[in-house]
C-alpha cells in the first residue's frame, strides 16, 4: 500500500479527500491533518510517499508546507487540492504532480490517481536500474579514481546556503533569484555529485573540499 497524508484546514474537505484516497484500493492514509505545523512534526516518522495538500491555511500556507515537506522527504509526490487557481505556477515550480481544483470531481481525481500510478511505476523501474548500476560502480571503485567535480560560482553559493539550513525559497530571496532557478541549480548540483538529496550533496561537497 502507498502511504499518504492529507492536509486541509476544513474538516469536510479533509474527509472527502481521505474517502477518495481510500477508495483507490492501493493508497492508505497514514495521517490526516487540519494543522500543517502538526503534520510537519510527524512526517519524518511517517515517511509518506504521496501528500495531498490544500493551499490556503491560517497557520502555514500549503506551498511553504510542501517545500518543507520535500526537504524532509525529497521523494514524496505532492498534489495540491485547492479552491484557488492563482498558485498553479508556484505549485509546479515545486514539481507538484498535479493541481486539482475544488469542488473535487471524482473523474478529475481519477486522473490524478493515474498520474500517481504512472509515477510509482516509473520510480520502481528507476530504482531497479540504479541498483544494477551501483553494482558496476562498486566494482569500478577499486580501479578508478573519483573524477573532480566543478561547480559554477552560483552553484557553490546555492550549496553553501543550503548547507546552512536555508530553504529553497530563502535561498532564492538571498540571491535575488526565483525558486525555479534555485531548483535548476540544485538539479545540476545533484547531477554532478550523482546524488538525489541535499544532505548527500553537502556531504559530497565537503569531501571534495568545495565547502
Amino acid at each position: 500500500m502507498i502511504k499518504t497524508i492529507v492536509l486541509d484546514d476544513e474538516w469536510y474537505n479533509l474527509e472527502e479527500v481521505c474517502a477518495l484516497v481510500e477508495k483507490t484500493g492501493f493508497m492508505k492514509i497514514e495521517g490526516k491533518y487540519m494543522n500543517p505545523l502538526k503534520a510537519l512534526e510527524e512526517v519524518a516518522s511517517l515517511h509518506p510517499q504521496v501528500a495531498f495538500i490544500d493551499i490556503e491555511m491560517p497557520e502555514l500556507d500549503g506551498l511553504t508546507f510542501a517545500e518543507r515537506l520535500l526537504e524532509i522527504n525529497p521523494g514524496v509526490m505532492v498534489a495540491f487540492i485547492t479552491s484557488w487557481n492563482q498558485y498553479a505556477v508556484q505549485a509546479f515550480e515545486l514539481n507538484a504532480l498535479d493541481y486539482v481544483m475544488k469542488p473535487i470531481k471524482e473523474e478529475r481525481f481519477q486522473k490524478l490517481v493515474e498520474k500517481i500510478r504512472t509515477e510509482i511505476s516509473r520510480n520502481e523501474r528507476s530504482s531497479y536500474a540504479e541498483r544494477v548500476l551501483s553494482l558496476y560502480e562498486k566494482q569500478d571503485d577499486f580501479t578508478s579514481e573519483q573524477p573532480s567535480i566543478h561547480l559554477t560560482e552560483r552553484e557553490t553559493q546555492v550549496l553553501t546556503l543550503l548547507s546552512q539550513g536555508l530553504t529553497q525559497r530563502e535561498i532564492a530571496e538571498r540571491l535575488y533569484l526565483s525558486v525555479s532557478s534555485i531548483k535548476k541549480h540544485l538539479e545540476s548540483i545533484y547531477t554532478k555529485f550523482c546524488v538525489n538529496n541535499k544532505i548527500s550533496a553537502v556531504q559530497k561537497a565537503r569531501e571534495a573540499k568545495i565547502l
